[in-house]
């Protein structure tokens, strides 16, 4: 039996609906559950710790920040030798993950102590027709 991919998501994201698409669209088995964003449902990691700065978002920072540090330490353990995160070229894997890390610095969550992350972020914004998501000076990038 396939494995079912699930699919935390939002109705009116269109940051959800293209990975719903997406699936459908390669007849990938999946399951989509729904979450409330306006209740505080979901955001975790790098992009919670980036709402608290950014929107002021009522979430916990501490469990944010600690939850992207787990996040970060094992995409920096997987780029471990890697110049993205599936094979010699860039994916929808490394578009999807890029702009949120790239900006945990505004969530207060420190790149610093992972090199291969920063290496992965710089040969994404290396690559022809690269358009980066605008900063937020907030956090650790006031």
């Amino acid at each position: 039996m396939p494995q079912t991919v699930r699919i935390h998501s939002f109705p009116l994201s269109g940051h959800a609906h293209r990975v719903v698409l997406f699936v459908n669209l390669a007849g990938i088995n999946h399951e989509v559950i729904n979450v409330d964003l306006a209740a505080g449902e979901i955001a975790f990691g790098p992009a919670a710790a980036r709402l608290i700065t950014v929107f002021n978002a009522p979430l916990d920072a501490e469990f944010a920040k600690a939850t992207a540090d787990k996040v970060l330490t094992k995409l920096e353990n997987h780029l471990e030798g890697r110049d993205f995160l599936v094979g010699e070229k860039p994916t929808i894997a490394d578009v999807s993950l890029y702009s949120y890390t790239a900006h945990a610095p505004e969530g207060n969550v420190s790149l610093e102590p992972y090199p291969n992350v920063r290496r992965w972020l710089a040969n994404i914004e290396a690559l022809p027709g690269f358009v980066p998501m605008p900063a937020t000076k907030v956090g650790l990038a006031a």
